[in-house]
């Protein structure tokens, strides 16, 4: 189910994007409709369960989260959500027969940048979206969770409060994760001025899913790579995006994706001291983690902790425990 990426010698302009990084192209065309069929197409995640996936790794967290996205570990140490709250779920971990929220309500005037990040803020994640919080010297810059296309910030129900519990202050918004992903950029541009307003700090870290660790912000790092310390895409639809100066990246692909191609297409160009791509089998043979289920997993969690506690991006020995 791969699709094409352009290598990095060929020219931006005719199927990455403008030489600004502008999605829009054809290639981003194609990518979005093999997302929405594959979201049609009844994809399950049932307990970071995908139907089209026979095995699925542990999740990061014993029992991770509240409501619909809580997580329970089954006796043989697999991580599963429990199947009849989360029969309808598609793509991207977001819930097929649940209204949408909308992501920026019309508004007469805008109330400032904190109150109009507020506006975005996912809803009830354990572990996110504490506006008094204040970056410690340790981890000095706060991280901003983006989901992927057709999802919402639930799906970070693991994630989140393991970053909390690590000193990180941690915020997640709901967009509008479509292409073009020009308003869902627009939408992230607001939410981290808000972020960055709350507390104080000069940049924030963005790890991100899919559409939301590829296209999304690199199309807010055209124009704002000064507000970002580092990029953590997991299974990033990336579209022979460039790097910008000043800013770290790592990317956790999957060699069992399924959606947005091989770890290859995934992977960035760059030097070694800014760019650690990560394929979760060359550590972990037997990880199965799928496009889907890759947001809920250990092995992959332990690379996003690399990136984001030391400087630069992850480290490229690292060992995880698989």
């Amino acid at each position: 189910m791969g699709i094409h990426v352009p290598p990095p010698n060929e020219n931006p302009r005719t199927e990455g994007g403008d030489r600004r990084g502008r999605p829009g192209s054809r290639l981003s065309i194609r990518l979005g409709v093999r997302l929405a069929l594959a979201a049609t197409a009844g994809l399950i995640v049932a307990a970071g369960t995908v139907a089209l996936a026979g095995q699925v790794p542990q999740s990061a967290a014993p029992a991770s989260a509240t409501g619909d996205q809580a997580v329970r570990t089954v006796p043989d140490g697999t991580a599963r959500k429990d199947a009849t709250r989360h029969a309808g779920t598609t793509l991207d971990g977001v819930r097929a027969n649940a209204p949408a929220r909308q992501a920026a309500q019309p508004r007469a005037q805008a109330q400032g940048p904190v109150e109009d990040a507020r506006r975005l803020a996912t809803r009830n994640l354990r572990g996110a979206n504490n506006w008094s919080c204040r970056p410690g010297a340790a981890h000095p810059q706060p991280v901003v969770l983006v989901h992927g296309m057709l999802s919402t910030g639930s799906v970070w129900s693991s994630l989140a409060p393991q970053l909390s519990q690590r000193g990180y202050c941690v915020f997640a918004l709901d967009y509008s994760a479509t292409i073009p992903v020009t308003r869902g950029v627009q939408q992230l541009s607001v939410f981290v001025d808000g972020v960055l307003a709350a507390t104080g700090a000069e940049k924030v870290a963005f790890v991100g899913h899919s559409l939301g660790g590829g296209m999304v912000p690199h199309g807010y790092l055209t124009e704002n790579a000064a507000k970002v310390s580092e990029l953590v895409g997991i299974a990033p639809a990336n579209q022979g995006q460039r790097i910008r100066d000043g800013v770290d990246y790592t990317v956790v692909a999957s060699q069992y994706d399924g959606i947005v191609g091989t770890p290859e297409q995934q992977f960035l160009q760059g030097p070694a001291e800014r760019v650690t791509n990560v394929r979760l089998q060359d550590r972990c043979a037997g990880n199965r983690a799928s496009h889907l289920t890759i947001i809920f997993d250990r092995v992959a969690f332990q690379w996003v902790f690399s990136a984001l506690d030391r400087q630069g991006p992850a480290d490229p020995g690292l060992r995880p425990r698989c």
